[in-house]
C-alpha cells in the first residue's frame, strides 16, 4: 500500500531512517528496519577514525531534537564486520560518506560503493572542509568538485547518489548550482 520508488530504489513505505545517532552501527540499523523503516541510512562514513565532539552533543527542544556530534566514525577501514551484517537487511541501505577534501570524498566513496548500498549519501553539509572550516554545501564550486569526483567514482560499482547541504548554498552563482544538481 504504501510501496514507493525513490531514485529507482523500491521501497516498501517512504519512511527513511536518515543519516544520524541511531544509525551508529549494523546491529541499530537492522532493529530500524524490522520496526518497520523503508530504508536505513548509515550514520557518516570517513576516511578514518574520528571521535567526534564530547558531550552533550544532542539537545532537545519543543520542536525536536538539535545534534552536534561531530562526525563520530571507526573509518572505512574498519567496517567490513558492519558490512557483511548489513547484507542481510531486509530494506535497502543508503551509504552516507564525508571527507575533509575531495580526494577523502573519492577515497572513502569508492571504498564504499565496493560495497553495493542502494545509495550513496554525499554528506557535504557539514564543516569538515580543507578549507577554513568552510562548509563544501555552502560554496558552489567545492560542491560542484566534490559531487563531480564522486560521481565518476561511483559510477563504477553503485547506481545512486545523493547529496546532503546546507540551506545557504552559494545563490549568486546559480549557473554553479545547476551543475552539480
Amino acid at each position: 500500500m504504501l510501496s514507493t520508488n525513490f531514485a529507482g530504489i523500491e521501497l516498501k513505505n517512504p519512511a527513511v531512517l536518515a543519516s544520524g545517532i541511531w544509525g551508529v552501527n549494523a546491529e541499530l540499523l537492522m532493529r530500524a528496519a524490522k520496526a518497520g523503516a523503508g530504508a536505513v541510512t548509515i550514520k557518516s562514513i570517513g576516511p578514518r577514525e574520528r571521535d567526534g565532539h564530547a558531550n552533550p552533543t544532542v539537545i532537545a527542544w519543543e520542536h525536536g531534537l538539535l545534534n552536534a556530534v561531530g562526525l563520530p566514525s571507526s573509518g572505512y577501514k574498519e567496517m567490513e564486520e558492519e558490512w557483511k551484517l548489513l547484507e542481510k537487511s531486509p530494506v535497502p541501505v543508503i551509504a552516507s560518506i564525508y571527507g575533509a577534501n575531495v580526494s577523502e570524498f573519492e577515497e572513502v566513496a569508492k571504498a564504499v560503493a565496493f560495497h553495493k548500498p542502494a545509495m550513496i549519501e554525499v554528506n557535504i553539509s557539514c564543516p569538515n572542509s580543507e578549507k577554513h572550516g568552510q562548509l563544501f554545501g555552502c560554496n558552489a564550486e567545492a560542491s560542484t568538485e566534490v559531487i563531480s569526483t564522486v560521481k565518476k567514482e561511483i559510477n563504477i560499482a553503485s547506481r545512486f547518489y545523493s547529496f546532503r547541504r546546507e540551506p545557504y548554498l552559494d545563490v549568486e552563482r546559480p549557473e554553479l548550482r545547476a551543475r552539480f544538481l
